[in-house]
C-alpha cells in the first residue's frame, strides 16, 4: 500500500451484484489517479454468480470483506473502518466511474484544502440514459427538506465521516444517503463540483430507489428515522424551515417544468462550453 496523505479509498458495496462487478472494478483500475485503495464489501450475497465472482476477484488480489447481510449502511461503515486513505469514495457495485473521476475531484481538493465534499455531474445509464439535472447550487436548508443535493458517490473526508458516526445502521429501507448528508454537511460548508459528468449511475428496472418511492410506508418510516436521528439539526433550523415555502406539488407546477428546462440548459452549458473546470460554493 502506497503511503500518502492523498490516498483515496474507494469502497465498493455489493449485494448480489456479480454480473456488474467486472465493469465496476474495471473502471477503478483504469483511473488516471494512481493513489487508490479499493475495498469491496460484500453484504452477505447469496447468489452463486456473485459468490464465484468474488472468489475470482480475490484470487486477482482484490481486497474483499465479507459480512452477513446487514444493509448498505453497515457495509459502508465497515469499509470506512478498514480504509487506509484520508479520502473516501463510496460506489455501489453496479455503478462505475469515468476514468478521470478521481484525478479531477482530487485536483480540486488538493488545491482547495478547506473543501469537505467534491462531486461531479451524474450520467444515468442502463434502462435510462440521460444526464441527471440538479439545482445549480444547493444549500443546507434545501438539504433538510429535499433529498436532491448529492449522490453518495463523491469525494469525502474520512475524518469527518468518523466524527459524525458514519451511516445510520437502522436505515435498511433506503434514503440512508440523505440522512448521512444531513449530518456530514452543515450550513456554511465549502463544497466543490467538477463540471463534467464523471459518475455513472445504473438504472435498473425495480431498483431500490424506485421501490422506496413507490412504498408510502417505507418512505414515511425512513423519513421519520431521519428526523429522529437529526432532531437537534431540525429543531435548530425550525424557524428557517417554517419560512421555507414548499408550495404545491412541484411536479404539477408549470414553474417546476420551466425550472427543470432552465437547469438542463445550465447543465449542458457547464459540460460542453464552460471554461471553468469546477465551481466552489458555500452550502
Amino acid at each position: 500500500m502506497i503511503k500518502t496523505d492523498n490516498l483515496v479509498t474507494i469502497i465498493v458495496t455489493s449485494y448480489n451484484y456479480g454480473q456488474y462487478l467486472d465493469e465496476c472494478i474495471g473502471s477503478l483500475h483504469s483511473q488516471t489517479y494512481k493513489f487508490i485503495e479499493i475495498i469491496v464489501v460484500d453484504d452477505g450475497s447469496d447468489d452463486l454468480n456473485t459468490i464465484e465472482k468474488l472468489k475470482e476477484l480475490e484470487k486477482k488480489g482484490e481486497q474483499i470483506i465479507r459480512i452477513k447481510n446487514s444493509g448498505v449502511s453497515v457495509a459502508r461503515n465497515v469499509g470506512v473502518n478498514y480504509a487506509q486513505g484520508n479520502y473516501i469514495i463510496f460506489l455501489d457495485g453496479d455503478d462505475k466511474l469515468e476514468n478521470t473521476f478521481v484525478e479531477k475531484v482530487m485536483d480540486l481538493q488538493i488545491k482547495n484544502k478547506d473543501v469537505l465534499l467534491v462531486y461531479s455531474f451524474t450520467r444515468f445509464f442502463g434502462s435510462i440514459n440521460r444526464l441527471r439535472i440538479l439545482k445549480n447550487h444547493p444549500n443546507y436548508k434545501q438539504l433538510l427538506v429535499y433529498n436532491s443535493a448529492f449522490g453518495i458517490t463523491c469525494l469525502l473526508q474520512k475524518k469527518r465521516i468518523l466524527d459524525i458516526g458514519g451511516f445510520n445502521e437502522k436505515m435498511r429501507l433506503g434514503i440512508e444517503d440523505w440522512d448521512f448528508f444531513i449530518r456530514y454537511c452543515y450550513s456554511g460548508m465549502k463544497v466543490g463540483r467538477v463540471n463534467q459528468a464523471l459518475f455513472y449511475y445504473r438504472i435498473k428496472p425495480g431498483s431500490r430507489s424506485k421501490e422506496i418511492t413507490k412504498s408510502v410506508k417505507k418512505t414515511l418510516l425512513m423519513r421519520l428515522e431521519i428526523i429522529r436521528n437529526n432532531i437537534d439539526l431540525y429543531s435548530g433550523n425550525f424557524e428557517q424551515l417554517m419560512k421555507f415555502k414548499l408550495g404545491e406539488s412541484p411536479r404539477r407546477n408549470i414553474s417546476y417544468i420551466l425550472f427543470k428546462f432552465h437547469n438542463a440548459i445550465l447543465l449542458y452549458y457547464n459540460i460542453l462550453f464552460k471554461q471553468d473546470k469546477w465551481d466552489i460554493f458555500i452550502l
